[in-house]
């Protein structure tokens, strides 16, 4: 069972894995302090679908950092909080790092697409292997 992130009063999410730094509510499976949330994209989830979740997720006090990561090719997006609101960060490429400042932590995208090969051409990415 995947834990939820609650978004609003009445929505709950479930990213395909959330880092919850609050304590744990076994019965309830919503986590209590999420700071990040990670989604792999589906070709069946449209577009309009993925911003309404970013949005949603952005608008969690908690969260710091929000990662969309393509299943496609080594391409991940890094929305992150900052001071003065979020930024947006294109990550493209086995060889690129994302930094996760908010956890102390980097995620390579190397160690995310692990063991899979590409052989189409994807934004310069050919028959690319992590």
């Amino acid at each position: 069972m995947r834990t939820g992130v609650r978004t609003r009063e009445a929505a709950i999410r479930y990213p395909d894995l959330v880092v919850d730094c609050g304590p744990l509510a076994d019965l309830v499976m919503c986590a209590t302090a999420p700071i990040l949330a990670i989604e792999v994209l589906s070709p069946a989830r449209d577009a309009f679908d993925t911003h309404l979740r970013v949005s949603e997720y952005r608008s969690v006090p908690d969260i710091a950092c929000v990662l969309l990561i393509d299943p496609d090719t080594p391409r991940v997006i890094a929305h992150l909080r900052d001071g003065a609101g979020w930024c947006d960060r294109f990550h493209a490429g086995p060889d690129q790092i994302v930094a996760l400042p908010k956890i102390g932590a980097t995620l390579a995208l190397c160690d995310i697409y692990d063991g899979l090969e590409f052989s189409h051409t994807v934004d310069g990415i050919r028959g690319s292997t992590c």
